[in-house]
Formats: structure tokens, C-alpha cells, sequence
């Protein structure tokens, strides 16, 4: 996944907010709307600044190069220590592909 930031940071009812574009090509394709990648990118991204219980807002935009724009929200939440994500939160229009449960080791 490619990003480029759109947008310095800013605050939104108690939120880091940031505007992202993203890209996510393979050879031969490129995924209008990736709710999965995009969810990943805004845990790393919310893990590098790392604020315990902290808040952050990501709105991407992808899809524009191929004519099928698409607009994602992800809101996550880090734990009080800021180092691990407590919720990650995806919103925006998609088409379910598929649904499934991952359990991690405490």
C-alpha cells in the first residue's frame, strides 16, 4: 500500500485527524476501496505517534486513478500505554467479500 498525506494534523472532537490518498496496486490490479490495508496503515500510523489513549482519525481516498473513487474512515484507539491498539473502527461504503475472526496470543 502506497500513501501520500493530503492534510497536516489537526484536532476533531478530541481526535488526531489526517487525509490521506492511498494506492493499493498488484501487478496487473489495483483495489478501489481496500478496508483491510487501510485499517493496517491507520494502526501503524496511530502506533508511531504512540499517545496512550490516544484517538486518530484517518480519512483515505482511493480509487481515483481507476475511476472508482471510494472515501474510507478509520478511527483507532490506542491502550493506555500507547503501544497496542485497543479498536479499530472502518466506515465508509464497501461490498463484504468475505468475514472472519483472528485470535491473538496475549
Amino acid at each position: 500500500m502506497y500513501y501520500r498525506v493530503l492534510s497536516d494534523p489537526y484536532d476533531e472532537s478530541g481526535k488526531k485527524v489526517q487525509h490521506l490518498r492511498i494506492r493499493m496496486i498488484a501487478i496487473g490490479l489495483e483495489d478501489p476501496a481496500c478496508g483491510s490495508g487501510s485499517c493496517a496503515l491507520g494502526a501503524y500510523l496511530a502506533l508511531q505517534q504512540g499517545d496512550s489513549g490516544g484517538m486518530y482519525r484517518f480519512y483515505l481516498d482511493q480509487g481515483q486513478e481507476i475511476g472508482r473513487d471510494s472515501s474510507i474512515i478509520v478511527d483507532i484507539v490506542l491502550d493506555e500505554t500507547g503501544d497496542k491498539v485497543a479498536n479499530i473502527s472502518l466506515s465508509g461504503s464497501a461490498t463484504p467479500v468475505t468475514e472472519g475472526t483472528i485470535l491473538l496470543p496475549e
